[in-house]
């Protein structure tokens, strides 16, 4: 089901630069305008389309003008699809809505519905309280595109908070809720991909430390209460994890390659006893934004796509930016 309310636009292709502002106000207001130019794919059969568009729609707005009402074409056809539709709704549910575009007469099959005239301010202000009582009705969120930026921006806040007050282990009780549990050794980045995760994805992402102890003990501390499948373990090659821990602690035992070495067979000892997930972050053959776009194709695929369709937007809509 769509978050937004869809709006099938019926109109006569004379009328298409009416009603292609007609789209954008509508996508200003925070629904989700219907157009054949727009939404019709390339070599899709477009009457199949159309038809299927018309019966899985919200609302069927019909923009009448005089091109609409005095002369023949495909109009007329999606007209009476509409109308054929309208028969599968429940008696007192708004579906078909007649709206002018200019002064001119109510066609006979349409005269039975109250139409709006949307050339007037007034008009297009009645329409969109019907169109809000219809989304509120279906349970909709009809968000305007600046409150889903507030929203977007909100979230985004949430999840880094989020990943700082449960870094490294801290507060137990909120990590419980992450929507993934980020384990690995000492100096694995782990704290770095949580906060790319909440920047770029807003997903709640927490982290903890393995050490010594949950080696001997074959299993993570207690404490940690979070289902097996949201937990990824991130592996580095002990060659990369004792270079930079060296430049931590250059020297040090700490960093030194079989200190490494028996951490890192210890860290994959433990993940295949668990059963729990691992990734290579070696950031020696992946960029720490290469490896925040995999964990969201593999664990959030959704919540990526999203995020591919907001780059997108603001590629072709500057103004956008969330």
């Amino acid at each position: 089901m769509p978050d937004k309310l869809t709006v099938f636009l019926c109109h006569a292709s004379l009328d298409k630069p009416k009603v292609r502002e007609i789209r954008d106000w509508l996508v200003d207001k925070g629904f989700a305008p219907w157009i054949d130019e727009a939404n019709l794919l390339p070599g899709s059969e477009w009457r199949v389309e159309i038809k299927r568009a018309i019966a899985t729609c919200d609302i069927f707005l019909v923009l009448l003008s005089s091109n609409s009402i005095t002369k023949r074409g495909f109009v007329q056809a999606e007209i009476r699809c509409g109308l054929d539709e309208l028969l599968n709704v429940p008696t007192g549910q708004v579906f078909v809505v007649p709206a002018k575009l200019e002064a001119c007469d109510l066609p006979e099959n349409l005269s039975h519905l109250h139409a709006v005239d949307i050339s007037s301010d007034l008009g297009r202000t009645s329409l969109v309280d019907s169109l809000n009582a219809q989304a509120e009705r279906l349970g909709r969120a009809n968000k305007t595109p600046q409150q889903e930026k507030s929203l977007n921006v909100a979230r985004r806040v949430e999840a880094l908070e989020f990943a700082i007050a449960t870094n490294d282990g801290q507060s137990p009780e909120l990590a419980a809720t992450a929507d993934i549990l980020l384990v690995g050794l000492s100096r694995t980045g782990k704290s770095s991909v949580c906060l790319h995760l909440a920047s770029t994805y807003r997903i709640l992402a927490a982290n903890y430390t393995v050490v010594t102890d949950d080696f001997k003990r074959g299993a993570l501390p207690k404490r940690i209460k979070i289902e097996n499948e949201k937990i990824l373990g991130l592996t580095v090659p002990p060659e990369s994890l004792s270079q930079i821990r060296q430049n931590r602690r250059p020297g040090s035992e700490y960093a030194s390659l079989q200190r490494c070495e028996l951490e890192c067979l210890g860290f994959e000892n433990l993940m295949h006893t668990a059963n729990i997930e691992t990734i290579s972050i070696d950031a020696a053959t992946i960029s720490l934004e290469d490896l925040v776009g995999r964990i969201g194709r593999i664990r959030f695929p959704l919540r990526q796509a999203l995020v591919s369709a907001e780059i997108e937007l603001l590629r072709v809509f500057p103004g956008t930016r969330q």
